[in-house]
C-alpha cells in the first residue's frame, strides 16, 4: 500500500461467473493506481465459483484466460496473490486472518443477497478495515485500462464538490461504441443515456450508472449507501435521485474507459425472458417512484407509466395481448401495496406471474 495516495476500495461481486470475474481482476491489478485493495464478493455461486477464484488467486488454476482484449489481460500478474478470505453469514462477516498487506478480499456470502446488499457488505468490510478514501464499484463483467481507476480518482480528488462520479462504458464486443456515459433522468422518471463525449472531458450527468461507479466516503457518510429496497437493479436510479434531489454534482469521466459485457448478468438471474425483465424493471420504478412523489401525483404518473408498459410488453416485444394485461394488471395491483421489491419480495411476485 502507498500511504501518500488516498486509499481505494474496489468492491467486485461474483455470481455464477467466475471466468468473467477473473478476466476483470486481470486487468484491475494491472492498474496504475498504487494504493487500493479489492473487496470480492461471491453471491453464493452454484458452480463453485469461489473455488475456481480462490485457485486463481493462489497460482493453482491453469486454465488461461480467453479475452478480446489480450493486450489488457496479458502477461498475466504472478502468482500467488497477497489475500485474505472470509464468509458473510447472514450478511455479517467474518475474516480468517489478520488483513496484513492483503490486496484481495475474498469472501464468500451464504446467499445471493443481490447487487445493493452485497455491495454495502462490502463498503462496510473496506470501512471496518481500512477506512479507504473511495469506494469503486465495478461489474465483474468488465475489463478495465491501467488508467481507468486513476482516472476516476484523479478527478475525485481535484473536485470534492463531487458526490459521485462513474466510467465511460464502452461494448465489449463493439470497443469503439460507447454503450453509455452517464445519463440524465427525465421528468417523467424514465432515464436518457448519453451515447458520446470528449476526451479529455467531465461531463455533467443526473443518471449515474452503477457499471463502474466511483463514490467519495464523504458521499456515502452524508448521504448513505445504495438503497437495499430492491433486489435486482433500480439502486443506481434510486442513487441518482437521490443525489439530484440533494443538489449533488456528478459526473462522467471520459478518459476513464471500461468495457462491459452488457446484459450478461440479467440474462443469468432473468433466463432471457423479456417478460421478467419488463416486469421487474416496472416493478421496481413504480415502487421507487413513491418515495419521490406525493401519493396524488405518483397515482397518476403510474397510470401513464402502465401505458408505457403496455408499449413495451405488446408492441416492441411483441408479446401476447393476453399475457400483456395479465402482467401489467398485476403490476398495477402488487405497486399499491408494496414499498420494496427485495428478494424475499420479487420471488414469489415471478413465481406467481409463470416467470
Amino acid at each position: 500500500m502507498e500511504p501518500e495516495y488516498p486509499g481505494i476500495a474496489i468492491i467486485i461481486l461474483n455470481w455464477n461467473s467466475w471466468r468473467d470475474t477473473l478476466e476483470c481482476l486481470e486487468t484491475v491489478l494491472k492498474s496504475d493506481y498504487p494504493n487500493f485493495r479489492v473487496i470480492l464478493i461471491d453471491n453464493a455461486s452454484a458452480d463453485n465459483s469461489y473455488d475456481h477464484i480462490y485457485r486463481w488467486c493462489t497460482g493453482q488454476l491453469d486454465e488461461p484466460i480467453n479475452s478480446q482484449f489480450p493486450d489488457l489481460i496479458y502477461p498475466i500478474v504472478s502468482k500467488p496473490l497477497d489475500i485474505c478470505t472470509g464468509k458473510i453469514l447472514n450478511r455479517k462477516y467474518s475474516l480468517n486472518s489478520d488483513i496484513g498487506n492483503s490486496r484481495i478480499f475474498l469472501l464468500a456470502n451464504n446467499e445471493n443477497s443481490g447487487f445493493a446488499v452485497a455491495n454495502n457488505i462490502g463498503i462496510r468490510v473496506a470501512c471496518e478495515q481500512f477506512n479507504p478514501d473511495f469506494y469503486v464499484l465495478l461489474n465483474n463483467d468488465t475489463v478495465i485500462r491501467s488508467n481507468t481507476i486513476s482516472e476516476l480518482v484523479r478527478h475525485a480528488i481535484d473536485n470534492p464538490d463531487f458526490a459521485a462520479l462513474q466510467s465511460t462504458i464502452y461494448k465489449y464486443d463493439q470497443p469503439g461504441q460507447i454503450a453509455n456515459a452517464g445519463g440524465t433522468i427525465l421528468p417523467w422518471g424514465q432515464t436518457k443515456y448519453y451515447k458520446s463525449i470528449q476526451p479529455g472531458t467531465l461531463h455533467p450527468i443526473t443518471f449515474i450508472n452503477g457499471c463502474a461507479l466511483c463514490i467519495p466516503r464523504m458521499s456515502i457518510e452524508k448521504y448513505g449507501p445504495l438503497t437495499e429496497q430492491f433486489f435486482f437493479g433500480e439502486e443506481d436510479f434510486e442513487f441518482s435521485m437521490r443525489m439530484k434531489r440533494a443538489r449533488q454534482k456528478m459526473v462522467c469521466v471520459a478518459d476513464s474507459e471500461v468495457y462491459h459485457k452488457i446484459g450478461i448478468s440479467s440474462h443469468l438471474y432473468l433466463d432471457k425472458k423479456i417478460e421478467k425483465k419488463v416486469l421487474l424493471f416496472a416493478l421496481n420504478r413504480t415502487v421507487d417512484m413513491k418515495i419521490f412523489y406525493s401519493r396524488p401525483v405518483w397515482l397518476i404518473w403510474r397510470c401513464f407509466f402502465i401505458l408505457y408498459f403496455f408499449y413495451l410488453y405488446w408492441i416492441r416485444y411483441r408479446v401476447s395481448l393476453g399475457t400483456t394485461c395479465h402482467l401489467l394488471g398485476l403490476i398495477y395491483s402488487w405497486s399499491d401495496r408494496m414499498n420494496d421489491v427485495r428478494k424475499e419480495t420479487v420471488e414469489p411476485i415471478l413465481h406467481q406471474a409463470g416467470l
